[in-house]
């Protein structure tokens, strides 16, 4: 699908395109777009998945390490840190 960034580079509007092949563009555009999107939503399950599973050392401090990264208002340890990165910025 180059014809978007070529009628980008051009400065062709999608609407200029002949109807006899605009109906072809959209269509396959939105195929491509539907399974870009499909295929995106599979990689963001397995990647929850793969974070969640297991039970071993290393997954529990992954999931600690991420939380008190991403969400430091539920720890202690997150809170102080966070306080302590804002109080010397």
């Amino acid at each position: 699908m180059a014809v978007p960034d070529e009628l980008d580079y051009w400065g062709v509007n999608e609407l200029f395109i002949e109807p006899c092949c605009q109906y072809r563009y959209t269509e396959r555009r939105d195929r491509v777009n539907d399974d870009i999107r499909r295929e995106a939503e599979a990689l963001r399950k397995a990647l929850v998945e793969d974070q969640h599973t297991g039970t071993g050392r290393m997954v529990r401090a992954r999931r600690w390490l991420w939380n008190f990264l991403e969400k430091p208002q539920q720890s202690i340890p997150g809170r102080v840190g966070y306080h302590i990165v804002t109080v010397t910025l």
